[in-house]
């Protein structure tokens, strides 16, 4: 990142200042009069990582504001209690075939990486309600079909994280699926909680 200026952009890095608002040189054998220390402007990993989570916190002021109940955390997914699930971006392309439910070719490396995910729910099919609950307080089980397709593309092993998924007694039902006695058709659909989201909204209270 660069500073801008009133002559446009600066330089990425600036030279660290001492106590004498002088800048720091470190002297060696090939500099007896100093080497200038300096850092970035700005963009170094502790102050990126600040922004992210500033700006996290910002968007879910607004997001609450505009009655959204949608969450976001500027956290690694370590950071955040959920060692195991890696970020898994499909593009603009693969997110629309998913939307349509159709079939998508990866990557040898990418297939493998989305194997070893699949494998680690189906070992740990919690992590992904602590993802979900980290985006969001309630859900229904569409919202959770669709998280589970992030990342499991095989049916047989969706439909079984599924169900381990489902009947996880940390996952907490708010509200039944309504159907409609006249017609057999399905009204509202079931929402759903965690336990742990509804420990820490009852803290709140």
């Amino acid at each position: 990142m660069r500073a801008l200026t009133d002559d446009g952009f600066g330089n990425k890095q600036v030279a660290v200042l001492g106590d004498d608002g002088n800048p720091l040189r470190v002297v060696t054998p090939d500099r007896p009069n100093g080497k200038i220390v300096y850092r970035l402007w700005a963009g170094d990993k502790d102050t990126l990582k600040a922004w992210k989570i500033g700006w996290a916190e910002t968007a879910n002021k607004h997001l609450a504001l505009a009655g959204h109940d949608i969450r976001l955390d500027g956290r690694a997914y370590a950071e955040q209690g959920l060692d195991g699930i890696a970020q898994s971006h499909l593009g603009p392309a693969k997110a629309a075939l998913a939307r349509k439910g159709r079939e998508m070719y990866f990557a040898p490396t990418a297939l493998a990486k989305r194997q070893e995910m699949a494998d680690r729910l189906a070992d740990e099919p919690g992590l992904l309600l602590k993802q979900l609950s980290r985006e969001r307080s309630t859900f229904d089980e569409r919202e959770i079909a669709r998280a589970l397709h992030r990342y499991v593309d095989d049916p047989t092993v969706f439909a079984n994280i599924r169900a381990q998924l489902m009947a996880s007694s940390d996952l907490v039902t708010l509200k039944s699926q309504q159907i409609d006695p006249a017609t057999g058709k399905v009204g509202d659909v079931a929402v759903f909680t965690t336990r742990g989201m509804l420990r820490t909204e009852y803290d709140m209270a």
